[in-house]
C-alpha cells in the first residue's frame, strides 16, 4: 500500500487499490445528498472500476415532499451511473428528515444489514461538519465515526 498514512487516505485508496473489484457504499441522509455533495465521488470510483452502492437513510420528507424526493433520488441514480439494484432508500421512524439528532443504533442497523448483504470493501459518508453542517448529515458521520474508527 503506497503513501497510505491518513485514514481517509486508509479508507479510500488503498482499499480501492488492493482489491480487485472494490465495493464502496456510499451513505447519505436525504435524497439530493447524494448529488449535492458526493457526484464528482461517485463518478471518480466508477472510473476506478468500484461498483458503488448508495445508501439513503431517509426519503427527506421535513416539508412533506418525500414521495416527490424519492422519486428525484430514483431518477438520479442512472445520471450518476447507478442503476436501480444499486440504491437503497429508507423510510425509519428514527430517521426522519429534520433539524433532530438521528439515533445511531438506527444508522448503524441500515448500514451493516446493507453493507454485510454486499461484502462493501469499504464505507463514505458525510466528514464531521456533515458537509453543510446540517445535524442529520453529522449524525450519520457520529454514528459510523464512533462505532468503526478507534
Amino acid at each position: 500500500m503506497e503513501n497510505c498514512n491518513s485514514l481517509r487516505e486508509l479508507s479510500f485508496h488503498c482499499t480501492l487499490r488492493t482489491s480487485d473489484n472494490p465495493s464502496v457504499l456510499l451513505v447519505t441522509a436525504h435524497p439530493d445528498d447524494e448529488v449535492m455533495f458526493f457526484a464528482p465521488l461517485i463518478w471518480e470510483l466508477i472510473q476506478l472500476g468500484a461498483s458503488i452502492f448508495l445508501l439513503c437513510l431517509s426519503i427527506g420528507d421535513y416539508d412533506g415532499l418525500g414521495h416527490l424526493r424519492r422519486e428525484e433520488f430514483y431518477r438520479a441514480a442512472p445520471l450518476l451511473g447507478l442503476n436501480a439494484s444499486m440504491i437503497s432508500i429508507v423510510e425509519d421512524p428514527a430517521l426522519q428528515d429534520g433539524w433532530g439528532k438521528w439515533d445511531s443504533n438506527a444508522v448503524l442497523r441500515h448500514v451493516s444489514a446493507l453493507g454485510e448483504s454486499l461484502s462493501i470493501s469499504a464505507v463514505i459518508t458525510f466528514d464531521d461538519h456533515g458537509v453543510s453542517g446540517h445535524p442529520n448529515h453529522i449524525a450519520v458521520y457520529e454514528a459510523l465515526y464512533s462505532k468503526t474508527i478507534k
